[in-house]
């Protein structure tokens, strides 16, 4: 079976994202989304500085404790970002079974969505995303900001 994802846009404004695991995975992807003004929560039992500070600014909520089953009962939509492969798939399993959408980091087999490399202009009237189905983030990321270096620079439309 061929694993192919169809890009569509989702508004996330005040939808509720749950990140099981909280080292720099989760940071990155927490930032990128930031700007959609979700209710972020973080169950982990240690956290990275960056969304220690987060969570200080009161920006997303951190709860240090091993992420549960139950936590997906609460969501809109779940992030697994921890360091355990079978963690992640059981959280996964349990997730599709009470129909949240999932992203798992590192196992594209198991989401049921990723988040591309994105580019939204000031009045959010044009949203570029790229996306390389999960294969090279880093890619994606390149060819993103060579279109915006170019929107920015007025050679595109």
């Amino acid at each position: 079976m061929k694993l192919v994802y169809y890009p569509f846009l989702v508004n996330i404004n005040a939808k509720r994202l749950l990140f099981i695991g909280g080292g720099t995975v989760a940071a990155r992807k927490i930032n990128a989304l930031l700007p959609m003004e979700p209710a972020i929560r973080v169950v982990a039992p240690r956290v990275c500085h960056e969304l220690r500070a987060l969570a200080a600014a009161q920006t997303i909520e951190v709860i240090e404790r091993e992420g549960l089953e139950t936590d997906l009962e609460q969501c809109d939509y779940a992030f697994l970002c921890t360091d355990n492969r079978e963690r992640n798939a059981a959280l996964a399993a349990h997730a599709k079974g009470l129909r949240v959408p999932v992203n798992v980091a590192d196992d594209p087999w198991l989401c049921d969505f990723h988040l591309p490399a994105v580019h939204i202009d000031e009045d959010a009237s044009l949203v570029v995303s790229v996306s390389t189905q999960g294969k090279s983030p880093t890619t994606a990321r390149k060819l993103r900001d060579r279109i915006r270096d170019l929107l920015n620079r007025g050679e595109l439309p």
